[in-house]
């Protein structure tokens, strides 16, 4: 069968065109080909995925970072709760004595759309919240051009986001607080959540 995406094919038995004709709609295939891809903008091009590696949902959660490290736990009494670091262990363990001087990360009201500023390898970077509620996506942008992207493992609405290399691997993660109810509508479940998406050494 012949692939109509070959510039081999525009010709049919009993149908050719003569060369001088085949050779002007080639050379304006290219150029209309060229123009496109000149046009296209760079933030729409292929970007590598950010890896999930921790995904954790409950009611009351409380999210904690410091350089290296990230501590999620339950609002409660401190002598009773107990701390979950699910980039170190399944297993969960008790609350850091120092709690009290990591950074708290914070959902907020959860009605507008988050992005992050920092500076990644001498460059303004940004990570934004996009998509849907169905399917809500996060972008690292980096000097104006998308280099990564990934997606939260539910429907959700992402509420905060938080850049930071917060484990021993090198490199930084993004931390996306997400919570399951719609924007705007009070009523039906609403769970708190937080994912941990590392961005590639490619998102350059």
């Amino acid at each position: 069968m012949a692939n109509r995406g070959d510039p081999r094919t525009v010709s049919s038995p009993g149908r050719r065109c003569p060369v001088g004709i085949m050779s002007t709609l080639q050379r304006l295939c290219t150029h209309v080909i060229a123009a496109l891809v000149g046009l296209m903008p760079l933030g729409v091009r292929a970007a590598p995925p950010l890896l999930t590696v921790a995904e954790v949902a409950g009611p009351d959660l409380q999210v904690f970072v410091r350089p290296g490290a990230l501590t999620l736990t339950r609002a409660g009494d401190t002598d009773t709760r107990v701390a979950l670091r699910p980039l170190v262990s399944d297993a969960p363990g008790p609350v850091p004595a120092d709690l009290a001087e990591w950074t708290r990360l914070s959902p907020g009201d959860c009605t507008d759309t988050p992005s992050f500023r920092w500076t990644r390898a001498g460059q303004p970077a940004v990570v934004r919240a996009a998509g849907t509620w169905e399917r809500p996506v996060v972008e690292v942008v980096l000097a104006g051009t998308t280099v990564a992207m990934g997606t939260v493992g539910r429907p959700a609405h992402i509420c905060a986001l938080h850049v930071q290399d917060v484990d021993a691997i090198p490199g930084e993660e993004v931390l996306v607080l997400w919570k399951t109810g719609r924007s705007g509508e009070a009523s039906g479940p609403n769970t708190s959540g937080v994912s941990i998406l590392r961005i590639p050494e490619t998102a350059q």
